[in-house]
């Protein structure tokens, strides 16, 4: 992500990130079954894992 964020711009890959985040937790509130459910989860934690480091620089 950080090289994303170097040629595109911080704000928007920023922004595109949480948006992710936000989409993929607010999907998780209408999976019909748990492994779905997990798939998402992890999909949501691989997004915030690379918002952390870019909220921090």
């Amino acid at each position: 992500m950080v090289r994303h964020r170097d040629r595109i711009g911080k704000l928007k890959v920023m922004t595109a990130a949480m948006a992710a985040f936000a989409v993929g937790t607010a999907a998780c509130a209408f999976v019909p079954n748990i492994a779905i459910l997990a798939l998402l989860r992890c999909l949501t934690g691989i997004v915030a894992a690379g918002i952390i480091p870019m909220a921090l620089a």
